[in-house]
């Protein structure tokens, strides 16, 4: 058999001296504003897709939106 490498972990390092962080209050911020993002996306995606479908557009055309959808949503439950 024939040996398995070995997993290297790398060590988390403490943020250096100085370097710039950032306020609950910003992050907050941010991330409201990266949900809103995320939730136009996905609403655009379902318009598209229900025009796709409409129009009975290929096959992969509607999986690749139905995709899309799936990992817009992945990504807003990440945000939970």
């Amino acid at each position: 058999a024939a040996a398995r490498p070995s997993r290297v972990v790398a060590a988390s390092a403490p943020a250096a001296a100085g370097f710039p962080r950032i306020s609950q209050a910003d992050q907050q911020k941010r991330d409201l504003g990266r949900e809103a993002i995320l939730n136009e996306e996905l609403d655009s995606e379902q318009r598209l897709l229900e025009r796709a479908r409409a129009r009975q557009a290929a096959a992969d055309v509607q999986r690749r939106h139905l995709s899309n959808i799936a990992a817009l949503k992945r990504e807003l439950a990440g945000l939970r």
